[in-house]
């Protein structure tokens, strides 16, 4: 679970896609799904915008990172599930 720490920190940092991007990258390395991943983030949407100092690239970069998610971008930035033999290492 990506905590809303972690993601208040993302969105207020300088590189808001890419702090975004590492949390999603290691939770679904961990073996979460992009449906697990996006149903949690998409519960703190209405959050985000009310966040102290966050700009509007930190509410696009939150927003991004859910159409990914769900796979409303260009195919190079979609999000996909990691095979369970790739999280654990076991075939």
């Amino acid at each position: 679970m990506i905590s809303f720490d972690a993601i208040r920190a993302a969105v207020l940092s300088e590189l808001p896609w890419t702090r975004l991007d590492e949390l999603v990258r290691a939770d679904l390395a961990e073996g979460r799904s992009t449906k697990e991943l996006f149903d949690e983030l998409r519960a703190l949407s209405k959050e985000i915008p009310r966040i102290e100092g966050v700009t509007p690239d930190g509410i696009d970069a939150f927003g991004d990172t859910l159409d990914a998610l769900v796979g409303f971008c260009p195919a190079d930035y979609a999000y996909e599930n990691v095979p369970p033999n790739k999280t654990t290492g076991q075939r």
